[in-house]
């Protein structure tokens, strides 16, 4: 996790820093795919996959992972598939991306800050080699690791004046906390 977090942290802006994450993963958990995706008011919007230069979020397969991390999100909970036999959380849209786009094993957990859940990070890798119990538990402290570092890119990079409403929300005693509201 802490070597994970160096490569993150070799990059000063956000987009990078999250390519970084996603191959970087992928790479060590030997993952066919990786992706990261930010809430944005009541939606997940992907901005980082493994070995993708450029996402089009117009793609069938961009919505599935999407759809699979706002599954993460509104549960605020981690979704494995296949899910353990203890499980109980839906996972019916990791259920369809692993239909449509596998068979693979699918893992999103969600980033928190203050105790919300703003991001998400999804791991697919072949469906023989599920998500194991300790891997998960290793990727859970690489999201505690790394999420307050790419958030904080994330808001350094934006444009002024996004910064500055956000400042003036903030201020005003509406802060973030409103944005994270999804119901």
């Amino acid at each position: 996790a802490v070597e994970v977090l160096a490569a993150v942290n070799q990059h000063s802006h956000y987009r990078p820093a999250a390519m970084a994450l996603c191959n970087e993963l992928a790479s060590r958990y030997q993952a066919e795919r990786v992706s990261f995706g930010l809430l944005r008011g009541r939606y997940v919007k992907l901005s980082a996959m493994s070995h993708t230069e450029k996402v089009n979020r117009q793609t069938k397969l961009t919505q599935a992972i999407e759809a699979a991390m706002e599954e993460s999100l509104d549960q605020d909970t981690e979704v494995i598939h296949p899910a353990p036999d203890e499980a109980a959380v839906i996972t019916r849209a990791a259920s369809e991306l692993s239909r449509h786009y596998g068979p693979v094993a699918v893992a999103s957990l969600p980033l928190r800050e203050d105790g919300a859940p703003v991001a998400v990070l999804t791991l697919e890798r072949d469906a023989d080699r599920p998500i194991h119990p300790d891997e998960l538990e290793l990727l859970r402290l690489t999201c505690e690791l790394v999420g307050p570092r790419l958030l904080e890119r994330q808001r350094a990079d934006r444009w002024v004046g996004a910064r500055l409403a956000t400042q003036t929300r903030e201020a005003a005693g509406t802060g973030p906390s409103l944005n994270r509201c999804r119901r």
